[in-house]
């Protein structure tokens, strides 16, 4: 796949919140929200584009 760079800055192949979106899998969507939240306080990832979308 060739490198995308998303608007937050980070590489979408290797942003977990992309991997999960591609995927379409629930449960890492889950794991990628309580990390955020632990991390930074994000404890809601719906108004992210790419959290949705499963292709650009």
């Amino acid at each position: 796949m060739e490198r995308m760079i998303a608007y937050c800055g980070i590489i979408c192949t290797k942003c977990p919140v992309y991997k999960a979106t591609q995927t379409n899998d629930d449960k890492a969507r889950e794991d990628v929200v309580k990390l955020l939240s632990t991390l930074h306080g994000i404890v809601d990832l719906s108004g992210t584009p790419c959290y949705k979308q499963s292709t650009f």
